[in-house]
């Protein structure tokens, strides 16, 4: 029997074999407007859905990375998330008859488009991909608990250590490099996503480099002291 991460990546061949690339920056992919291919390829800055537009179709990231933002009726924005290379995008929609908020790709990137659908289906065969597809929601949930917590309860230079620690632990999880990775996200983005000052995000990286915690060389960060991040967290 395949494991369940196999049954789930059987899916793209569905789909039609050609690969497609699209969307320049600023633009938008629509998955409407195409024969579903096994992959698309989205440039810098392209919107890969919109918040509040209805959810269809979900993603696996197949290299490059992305942000999700959501906008307040007050003109406030936020990020609510970074993804990269195994992530699965845009999970919010399923079991809801829309996306909550906007994916935009940090970078050039490749994904795998699945339809929502794909997972509504009962039959025996569709019991592994399911299991998987709870899996990975129920991981993310617990994720966006933990970062609620990070918000609310945690100082700057806590909340800048969890930051490295979550990107950690995810690397970890799906078998890859834990202590060096590129980081795709620039500061703004990482001060939104944690509720900081861009002045502060700088402030506390200089920090971290000069204790030699995270050596941090333009977007390459390499985790010198992983032990340390967990006791300043209290973890």
């Amino acid at each position: 029997m395949m494991n369940h991460l196999s049954h789930l990546q059987e899916i793209p061949r569905l789909m039609a074999k050609n690969d497609l690339r699209y969307s320049s920056k600023n633009e938008r992919f629509h998955p409407e407007r195409h024969t579903l291919s096994r992959k698309i390829k989205l440039n810098k800055g392209a919107i890969l859905y919109l918040q509040g537009e209805s959810a269809q179709y979900f993603y696996h990231i197949q290299s490059g990375s992305f942000k999700t933002e959501m906008a307040y009726a007050n003109g406030r924005s936020q990020i609510l998330g970074f993804y990269t290379t195994g992530d699965y995008l845009g999970l919010d929609g399923v079991g809801n008859a829309k996306y909550h908020s906007e994916a935009i790709a940090i970078e050039a990137s490749e994904l795998s488009v699945l339809k929502i659908n794909l997972f509504q289906n009962d039959a025996p065969d569709e019991s592994d991909r399911l299991t998987h597809l709870h899996h990975i929601i129920n991981r993310k949930m617990t994720q966006d608990q933990q970062h609620i917590v990070c918000l609310g309860s945690l100082n700057a230079e806590q909340k800048i250590a969890r930051f490295f620690l979550h990107i950690s632990e995810n690397l970890f999880g799906k078998g890859l490099n834990q202590f060096e990775f590129d980081l795709s996200m620039n500061r703004q983005d990482i001060g939104s996503y944690l509720g900081m000052q861009i002045e502060t995000v700088s402030r506390m990286l200089s920090k971290f480099t000069q204790e030699e915690l995270v050596l941090i060389k333009q977007k390459h960060a390499h985790i010198l002291e992983i032990g340390k991040l967990y006791k300043i967290v209290g973890e």
